[in-house]
């Protein structure tokens, strides 16, 4: 008997197979359950089900032990599973009947598990009621204007939403039931109306492509172009038109941008003639090829000329041939054509020439076309030699640069020191080696620095200190000092490699600035009158101190960029890395001091005020901050913006500090957003008790979703030099906030801040409705 259950099991059409015990092990397995599983015989025969499937055990163990326990017959219709075969995982769907299995005794001994996949049909309909579902969306979100017009009069039947409300602009009471001619006679003397009768006469449908049309409505006339379908309406007995079904698609946008694009080709045209820039085209299917002007002449022949491929390889340098055919061999596999070449435009004249190109492909990988560009770059040539020539010289400039480098080991014990450091301190390398580098450095600072030092050794942080140096002449000057790690291919620190900077005038004048602007704070608090002096006297101080810092920093920079790039060859990685660092602090001072010279110009600019664009403004601002925004993947929602009696300078500045701000602090963890909202407040909304109540405002509001700040700093972020955040997190000087309440102050307007940690903020300007 058993046999033959195990013969009709192995037969049975559908997957079977039996799970013996309280382990569940595999007693028999037919060829259709083995086929659905994905699996041998031998390999699951005598084992417990949960050994050969165990990502089924979560699913199936309670069902199992139910049935086992229970003796109750279970079954599941589409039961959905996540299931290991044919070398992947993924989700299949199954009709399982769970039956369980007794013994003479009426004991149950396992479980009969009869099982048929459905994966494919359950599929099928989800697919197919996916696509139900999608063609119904479709047809409601379709964007096509449709309407139906009867009769010789054209008598307007029925129309969309998108007809009544793109094009149109009117209601379906305004419209339904009622002539067209009369409803828009504007119409009269425009194509569509005889395009429509026509249909109605002929009964052939007709189509048109990017036909104008102008509509006049309450909100005046508006011109569109648009590609339009006039379909007949056939009669029941299909012998006569009774209407026509007008179909519109609004082209405008492509039309008007195809118009721009041919403008657009036509100023490039004209702009590369005006930088002698030469163009060609060579079709490489026949070795056929057109050519500017421009070309023409860098190759020294006349305008008129028609010289072939072989004319113009002639006048190429012998010498640059072969890396023009490497090039050109290249840029057949890449679609990239860059090299350059010598060309002798006359018999006594040598020039250099810059070519770059593009390799167009045919759908099957051929390549058929190759437009580029070429320019004259013999001048850029011969200033390369000159420099490379005058090399000795930079070397001598490098020397003398003030940066101080030193080297020390995983250890944290200085070993080298560049040869800045012994001018600068006076000492001799025996000196540095026997009484320590520590000796050179303020009494004051000596704890600290040592506890910093230790802990990046302990920690493997980069090191960033200021401390101040002895001079060999005795005078202590504060530096900037910065060391990092360099690693071992075992990712263990091998050295530590670092850099002093001399910050002394920048520390003095950063500690007087802070000392000044307390003074000023506190005199404030006491008579408004010196509020006013304070206010002016620091601007003026900024002003000035910020002309006379920006000379050793743009040199600093200058000094550096030219070592970076005339000693690239010879400087380690390491020693590079170190110039970077020296421009990059260079950077950011200068920033700082732009920004305090932005800051007093606030202060002391007169007020030549003109009526602003402030829609033309905003949209200029966000489109110079196109590469940030879509780096940031920020979505951008702008209200409709007045035109403002303002400072048109100062309104720039203000706006672009608020949209750099909302844009720098963005959550990239979420959907980024930005909003610019907009409301006209009438004379005696006090939102705020800074406004004139006789005074009506606009309120123009900048609104993020970003990381926000805590509310409580609301009034902080406004002071000059306040941070919520390091610069090491975050890049800035603290003023940039600064400048935009002095901007609004200068407007006799007034700002508020407020934000929500983790949820976003809120800059809200208040100007006053002032007219010319």
């Amino acid at each position: 008997m058993r046999k033959t259950f195990q013969e009709i099991a192995k037969q049975a059409p559908v997957g079977l197979c039996t799970l013996m015990g309280a382990q569940f092990t595999i007693e028999i397995a037919n060829d259709a359950y083995l086929q659905i599983v994905d699996k041998r015989g031998e390999e699951i025969t005598g084992r417990p089900i949960f050994d050969v499937h165990p990502e089924l055990r979560e699913a199936l163990e309670p069902i199992l032990r139910k049935v086992f326990e229970t003796g109750q017959t279970h079954a599941d219709t589409e039961f959905r599973v996540a299931f290991n075969r044919y070398g992947r995982s993924d989700y299949a769907y199954f009709n399982v009947i769970y039956q369980p299995l007794r013994n003479d005794a009426g004991e149950v001994v396992g479980i009969v598990v009869i099982i048929a996949e459905v994966t494919e049909l359950v599929v099928a309909r989800y697919r197919l009621e996916e696509r139900e579902n999608t063609f119904r969306k479709m047809v409601m979100d379709s964007p096509v204007a449709m309407a139906i017009m009867r009769g010789p009069e054209l008598i307007i039947e029925m129309a969309n939403n998108s007809m009544l409300k793109k094009f149109w602009r009117r209601t379906q009471e305004e419209v339904e039931g009622k002539p067209l001619l009369d409803v828009f006679p504007e119409l009269e003397g425009q194509e569509f109306p005889a395009l429509i009768r026509r249909v109605m006469e002929s009964g052939e449908l007709y189509k048109a492509r990017e036909a104008e049309m102008y509509i006049d409505a309450a909100d005046g006339r508006q011109v569109f172009y648009v590609d339009l379908e006039n379909a007949p309406l056939m009669s029941d007995q299909a012998d006569k038109v009774t209407g026509v079904m007008l179909s519109i698609y609004d082209v405008t946008e492509t039309v008007l941008a195809n118009r721009k694009a041919r403008e657009a080709e036509e100023r490039l045209r004209l702009a590369i003639e005006a930088t002698r820039l030469g163009n060609y085209e060579v079709d490489l299917t026949n070795e056929s090829m057109h050519y500017s002007r421009g070309f023409l002449e860098i190759f020294g022949l006349e305008p008129d000329s028609s010289p072939n491929r072989e004319d113009l390889v002639a006048k190429i340098h012998p010498e640059d041939l072969r890396s023009r055919e490497e090039a050109h061999a290249k840029a057949l596999k890449t679609g990239d054509l860059d090299y350059e070449f010598r060309v002798f435009p006359s018999e006594r004249e040598l020039r250099w020439v810059r070519a770059r190109g593009t390799v167009l492909f045919d759908k099957s990988g051929r390549p058929v076309k190759l437009a580029g560009t070429i320019l004259d770059v013999t001048e850029e040539k011969l200033m390369v030699i000159a420099l490379r020539n005058s090399e000795q010289k930079f070397r001598l400039l490098a020397d003398i640069l003030p940066a101080m480098v030193w080297m020390s080991d995983a250890e944290g014990h200085l070993n080298y020191f560049n040869r800045s450091v012994y001018e600068y301190t006076g000492l001799t390398e025996t000196d540095l080696t026997e009484k320590g580098w520590l000796g050179v450095v303020h009494p004051d600072d000596r704890a600290e620095n040592l506890r910093e030092w230790m802990e990046s050794i302990r920690t493997g942080e980069p090191f960033l200190f200021e401390h101040r140096f002895r001079r060999r002449d005795g005078v202590y000057r504060w530096q900037l000092s910065r060391a990092v790690p360099q690693y071992n291919d075992m990712g263990e620190i091998e050295m530590w490699v670092g850099s002093s900077t001399d910050i002394h005038e920048h520390k003095i004048f950063t500690d007087e600035l802070e000392k000044q602007v307390q003074e000023r704070t506190q005199e404030l608090i006491n008579s408004n009158d010196a509020l006013v002096k304070s206010n002016t006297e620091l601007a003026q101080f900024a002003y000035v101190a910020s002309h006379d810092l920006q000379e050793p920093l743009r040199k600093i920079q200058t000094f550096a960029s030219l070592v970076a790039d005339l000693e690239k060859s010879r400087l380690s990685e390491r020693g590079l890395e170190i110039i970077q660092r020296l421009r990059s602090t260079a950077e950011r001072m200068q920033q700082l001091v732009v920004d305090l010279l932005s800051y007093s110009r606030m202060t002391k600019m007169e007020n030549h005020f003109a009526a602003t664009d402030l829609p033309y403004l905003v949209n200029s601002i966000l489109q110079q901050m196109e590469d940030a925004i879509a780096q940031r993947h920020l979505k951008v929602s702008v209200d409709p913006l007045p035109t403002v009696w303002a400072i048109p300078f100062q309104m720039e500045q203000l706006f672009t500090n608020l949209i750099s701000n909302s844009i720098k602090f963005s959550d990239t963890s979420k959907s980024p957003e930005l909003w610019i909202r907009y409301a006209l407040l009438p004379a005696g909304s006090r939102e705020v008790e800074e406004l004139h109540p006789e005074l009506s405002y606009h309120r123009i509001q900048v609104i993020d979703n970003g990381i926000g700040f805590d509310n409580q700093y609301n009034e902080k972020i406004f002071q000059v030099f306040q941070r919520l955040h390091s610069k090491e997190t975050f890049a800035g000087t603290g003023i940039g906030l600064a400048i935009c309440k002095k901007i609004v102050e200068n407007h006799q307007g007034h700002i508020t801040a407020n934000g929500q940690v983790g949820e976003g903020a809120t800059f809200t300007i208040y100007l006053p409705l002032f007219s010319e």
